[in-house]
């Protein structure tokens, strides 16, 4: 974020930071949105592919935290 800042100005580099941090919503609220074949929810392919979406989207919460922090620390210089 500071390389950023440097290169391209805070307000630059705050607007690019927001834009990440829109992206990453985004996706989280597809991944919530996106419908699920409960067919056969007892499957193994199933259990899997649930723990690989929590773990994806405790994965897009920490790096929106991570954003939002790194545009506090820009905002502040």
């Amino acid at each position: 974020a500071a390389f950023l800042s440097t290169l391209v100005g805070v307000d630059a580099a705050e607007v690019a930071t927001c834009a990440a941090v829109m992206a990453l919503s985004d996706i989280g609220e597809w991944i919530r949105q996106e419908p699920k074949d409960t067919s056969n929810s007892n499957t193994k392919s199933n259990m899997i592919e649930d723990a690989a979406l929590v773990e994806a989207k405790s994965q897009l919460e920490k790096e929106g935290v991570q954003l939002e922090k790194a545009i506090s620390r820009i905002a502040t210089q």
